[in-house]
């Protein structure tokens, strides 16, 4: 049933991905040129096969973010509805250069969420983007989508584009009736391929992905960066064989925080994406009860006074841990980080695998 909920899910968003502009008019704003310079160098164009071939707009999938770099490795990140289940070796990204790379590598999120990380190798030096914090934004902030626009009715072919919005539904807030992982609404105006594309604050601050066109009256939708951050970690941490496909390296903190992708800050950015949505709540109980197999009493105390008891309050007089308290008093504070590695070590890659499946789906 959950497999049947996620094809209908992909079907629909790609449905929605291909549709043009609504009627409603979009948030009138200039583009800062800083914004504009910045969002073109780190975003792509997704395709199949010869990009400028006789069928230019099949061959062109939608759009991403460069979000990370190993050596000469690039990785991208994007809406999973953008890549048909063709072969790896079918794939390949064109940089704002217009440099056509092949794609190496793919992962595509699990459950139901929308997103997937491509990598690509080149010995030039692109701009990756600067993670933002997408639990600070809020309804009314400025907002900027960057993506490529799709063969238009007109005949002309298909552009960059950058432009500007304001949030209706911050991250923070559950959206009743989305899709997984979606949580952060704008009123940008929205074209067919720009799925997948980059959502940027005034800042430069990489706050999200594009995976929903605005159509029937509503507004347009992503998913914020924090649970793609949740991907990411999950990629390196459910890593059986010691190697984690997208090395902490690879992300870029913007500002103050110091999110990042390794393997050990898995719960760490499952507290930061969590927003209190049924799915994640479903989630917490099935983690909950295989913690209280694995942590003896002692452990949870000594959890509780690293974390510090002010904001346990909750597992204070529990003998297991209850994470979705946990994560209702998490505060960033390095204690409470060093508190959730030491739960981390106690939990193995086949349950993070099951509890991150759970987390991304309904």
């Amino acid at each position: 049933m959950k497999n049947n909920y996620r094809t209908l899910g992909l079907v629909l968003g790609t449905i929605l991905g291909f549709l043009g502009t609504n009627n409603l008019a979009a948030f009138s704003q200039t583009v800062p040129s800083s914004v504009e310079k910045h969002a073109k160098k780190i975003t792509v164009l997704l395709s199949k096969e010869r990009l400028f071939s006789s069928s230019k707009d099949n061959s062109f999938l939608g759009s991403g973010a460069i979000i990370g770099k190993t050596g000469n490795t690039y990785y991208i990140l994007t809406a999973e509805h953008t890549i048909p289940n063709l072969s790896v070796e079918e794939y390949q990204v064109t940089t704002y250069d217009n440099k056509q790379h092949k794609v190496d590598s793919i992962f595509k999120a699990p459950g139901e969420l929308d997103l997937a990380v491509l990598s690509f190798t080149s010995k030039k030096n692109y701009k990756v983007a600067s993670i933002g914090d997408s639990n600070q934004v809020e309804s009314g902030s400025e907002i900027y989508l960057s993506g490529w626009r799709g063969l238009q009715e007109s005949g002309e072919e298909q552009r960059y584009l950058v432009n500007a919005g304001t949030v209706a539904n911050p991250p923070r807030n559950p959206l009743s009736g989305a899709f997984v992982g979606v949580s952060l609404t704008y009123n940008n105006e929205t074209h067919k391929k720009m799925s997948g594309g980059a959502l940027i604050d005034k800042d430069n601050c990489l706050i999200g992905t594009h995976t929903r066109v605005r159509a029937f009256g509503a507004t347009s939708s992503g998913i914020p960066i924090n649970t793609a951050l949740t991907f990411l970690t999950f990629l390196n941490a459910s890593s059986t064989n010691g190697q984690s496909p997208i090395p902490t390296i690879t992300v870029e903190s913007c500002g103050n925080n110091s999110f990042d992708a390794d393997a050990s800050n898995f719960l760490i950015n499952i507290c930061n994406s969590y927003n209190g949505s049924s799915n994640q709540e479903q989630a917490f109980l099935w983690l909950d009860h295989s913690l209280g197999k694995n942590l003896t009493e002692e452990e949870v105390l000594q959890f509780n006074r690293e974390f510090n008891s002010f904001s346990t309050r909750g597992n204070r007089a529990s003998k297991t841990l209850r994470m979705a308290n946990v994560c209702n008093y998490y505060r960033q504070k390095t204690r409470q980080d060093e508190a959730l590695r030491f739960v981390q070590e106690k939990i193995e890659p086949e349950t993070i695998g099951t509890f991150v499946t759970e987390w991304f789906t309904k």
